[in-house]
This record gives structure tokens, C-alpha cells and sequence, in this order.
């Protein structure tokens, strides 16, 4: 299941029952986890809360996941970073071929 598609079903069944909210702000492994019925890596966790967070927007606090999406943020853009250097270095591909193998 990618991350898109966990996103969607998550926000399905959370979207408009504020406790489900509330318990996702809470324990959004836990929660996605219970939703999904599979196990989820950390990083899958941060793109997958972002993703709630971003289709939830007014129903969730800005600043509810600050600790989870810190990182989250700083991954992805350092392996576009490192992508592009890759893409730069080989010269050839460039950097599209190079961030779809991060994606």
C-alpha cells in the first residue's frame, strides 16, 4: 500500500469523528496502524501523518505533529538534495530520473 493510499483510508475513517481525530493526534502509529491492519515504518509514519495533516488541516492543531514532522520534512529534502548531487555527479538522467528513485 503507498503512501497516498494509506492516506486516503486513514482520513476516510477519521475525517469527521473528532474523538478518531483526537486519538490520531495522540497516537498516530497506534491509530494507523489500527486502521491500515499493517505494520508501518517510521518514515511511511511521518509521510502518512503529514498527509493526514494536510487533508485534516482545520481539524488538526498546526503545530500537533511539530515532533514527528520535523525530521520528516528534513529527510525528504536532504534525499532530494542528495538526489540531485547524484543526478549532478553522474551527468547523466538528471534529476527527475533521480528523485523517482527516492519516490
Amino acid at each position: 500500500m503507498d503512501v497516498m493510499e494509506c492516506v486516503k483510508k486513514i482520513v476516510d475513517v477519521i475525517g469527521g469523528d473528532k474523538a478518531q481525530i483526537a486519538s490520531f493526534v495522540a497516537d498516530p502509529l497506534k491509530i494507523a496502524k489500527s486502521i491500515l491492519g499493517i505494520d508501518i515504518s517510521n518514515d511511511m509514519l511521518k509521510l502518512i501523518v503529514k498527509g493526514v495533516q494536510d487533508n485534516l488541516g482545520d481539524l488538526i492543531p498546526k503545530d500537533a505533529f511539530a515532533g514527528i514532522l520535523g525530521s520528516a520534512v528534513s529527510s525528504v529534502t536532504g534525499a532530494a538534495a542528495d538526489a540531485a548531487k547524484d543526478a549532478a555527479d553522474k551527468g547523466k538522467g538528471g534529476i527527475l530520473d533521480a528523485l523517482k528513485k527516492i519516490f
